[in-house]
């Protein structure tokens, strides 16, 4: 769905449609961002997800810090069944929190609650 959502060669319907299937939760407002892609850095993007795959490996280890994982409830890129996954890795200073009513799109739909639990845990 990303790669259609930036290909500004697909007709704009067509754009919209998987740019709220992939990064809008239901009922919000996927226009705002069918501007502003950049298909180089998504095509970067997926290269390094192909070739390292989920990158807590790299910020997993500092081994003190605190993480706060915010997750938006309706994420296609992490569904329910991989919630756990940092809790799991680090139990004793991962914390997640789950965000109502928000996709990969946080910020535009539910900006307040994710700055009150960055905020405030």
């Amino acid at each position: 769905m990303p790669f259609i959502t930036a290909n500004t060669s697909f007709a704009i319907p067509e754009r919209l449609k998987a740019l709220q299937t992939a990064f809008f939760a239901p009922n919000h407002d996927a226009h705002i961002w069918i501007d502003g892609w950049y298909p180089d850095v998504l095509t970067m993007e997926h290269a390094a997800m192909q070739a390292y795959g989920s990158s807590a490996s790299h910020w997993g280890g500092a081994d003190i810090m605190q993480v706060l994982e915010l997750i938006p409830e309706d994420d296609p890129f992490q569904p329910r069944a991989q919630w756990n996954v940092t809790t799991d890795l680090y139990p004793n200073r991962a914390t997640s929190k789950v965000i109502a009513d928000a996709s990969h799109a946080l910020f535009p739909e539910q900006g307040n609650p994710f700055w009150r639990l960055f905020c405030h845990g």
